[in-house]
């Protein structure tokens, strides 16, 4: 039913449409010497009007392609920060369902993502000490102490949780 209304609709759009290109008696008239372009004025309007959504189109795609590079670059980033997620998501649940082997991939594999790194740096140094991979976790620890001072609290538990002596703190007067 919606069908048959919209050719209706669409039939007596075109009929009006013909009928006012009929009632108009205007020309359009443009000379370059020698040359000389009469047409009717419905004509030269309907041409108008066909330019304009032509180039409007036209304006349209430009500026779609020419952010398509800023657009995929977002969805790369988008896409990178939800698989780190749920990488920490999954470490976490690993590391406290008793899986420390399987924590520390997913750790390291969240590391990549570069979002909330002291934590996954925390949680690998963590889950390799419970799986006895002394190197690996001192690795990580390293690597957290180099985050900034701001995790040296956190740092600072997690060692002395882990049976370690305190980190040496580099300090910034000494030469």
């Amino acid at each position: 039913m919606r069908l048959l209304i919209g050719f209706l609709l669409l039939f007596t759009l075109a009929t009006l449409l013909a009928l006012s290109f009929n009632i108009t008696a205007g020309y359009v008239l443009i000379v370059q010497s020698p040359w000389r372009i009469e047409i009717s004025l419905s004509v030269f309007v309907l041409g108008l009007v066909l330019i304009l959504l032509v180039l409007n189109l036209g304006g349209h795609m430009f500026f779609k392609i020419w952010q398509l590079p800023k657009q995929i670059r977002n969805y790369h980033l988008r896409r990178s920060r939800t698989r780190a997620r749920g990488a920490l998501y999954q470490g976490l649940t690993a590391y406290f369902s008793g899986h420390p082997e399987k924590a520390e991939k997913m750790a390291t594999v969240a590391l990549k993502g570069k979002e909330a790194r002291p934590l996954c740096l925390m949680l690998a140094a963590l889950s390799a000490h419970e799986a006895h991979h002394f190197e690996a976790r001192d690795r990580y620890l390293g690597l957290a102490q180099e985050e900034g001072p701001e995790i040296l609290s956190m740092l600072a538990s997690i060692r002395s949780r882990m049976g370690l002596p305190p980190a040496n703190v580099k300090d910034s007067s000494s030469p």
